[in-house]
């Protein structure tokens, strides 16, 4: 545990806005700006001779890693244990005939749409003639073989981590020192799910992404943030 200084300005608008800091008074004894049962409840600090107590981040080194782990876990019975996933694609018409016109242009690795607008005139009478015949596509065209899921593996757990780490980082500025399991539980847990899930909802909007894909997706992300939040607040530093 360490301390940071907060000057008079600074910690009079915490008194200000932040009710249940306790406060000691080195000329006086112990008193509280509100009811004593709120001290040290989920976000609210508690203040020794004006001096704020936080947790370091190194801390919190065994729940990052930990809640990584068992995202990382929770993921895969997601995604391949479970038929929760199995219709999130569909295959094509003919996905034979399709495979065979397409493979005489040796289309590169990329994000492609179909029809592209190549001048930026979306109102053009050519661009929405295409748009009415169709086929209108927004592709991902992957390197031909097969995947390496040992890199797709190891990607994924360095992006736990991140998400992880920075999810520590807002804990530890939103969160006091000592905080009981539901306060850490609540600051946690929102960030995590926001991380996870908030990014899926654009690609429904601007992309055309089924919805229910992007609500499985939102779901798995609430589920990643509930473990999260539990083994933040199970190894908060007490």
């Amino acid at each position: 545990m360490t301390r940071g200084i907060v000057g008079p300005r600074h910690f009079e608008l915490l008194r200000r806005f932040r009710p249940g800091i306790a406060v000691i008074d080195p000329a006086r004894s112990i008193s509280t700006l509100s009811a004593p049962h709120y001290l040290n409840s989920g976000g609210v600090a508690s203040f020794i001779a004006g001096q704020l107590e936080i947790t370091p981040m190194l801390a919190l080194w065994l729940p990052i890693l930990l809640s990584a782990v068992f995202v990382f876990i929770l993921s895969g019975i997601f995604h391949m244990a479970l038929p929760w996933h199995k219709s999130d694609y569909q295959k094509l018409p003919d996905e034979e005939g399709v495979r065979a016109a397409l493979q005489r242009f040796d289309v590169p690795p990329g994000d492609y749409t179909m029809p592209m607008c190549g001048d930026g005139n979306y109102n053009s009478p050519e661009f929405k003639a295409k748009l009415d015949a169709g086929p209108n596509w927004v592709m991902t065209v992957l390197p031909k073989g097969s995947f390496n899921m040992g890199l797709t593996f190891v990607q994924w757990f360095v992006f736990l981590l991140v998400v992880n780490f920075l999810v520590a980082y807002v804990a530890v500025h939103a969160v006091g020192a000592n905080t009981h399991y539901l306060g850490v539980f609540r600051i946690v847990g929102a960030v995590a799910f926001l991380a996870y899930a908030g990014a899926q909802w654009p690609q429904s909007i601007w992309m055309r992404r089924k919805w229910s894909t992007t609500v499985k997706c939102t779901v798995d992300g609430l589920a990643y943030g509930l473990v999260t939040a539990g083994t933040f607040a199970w190894l908060w530093p007490r």
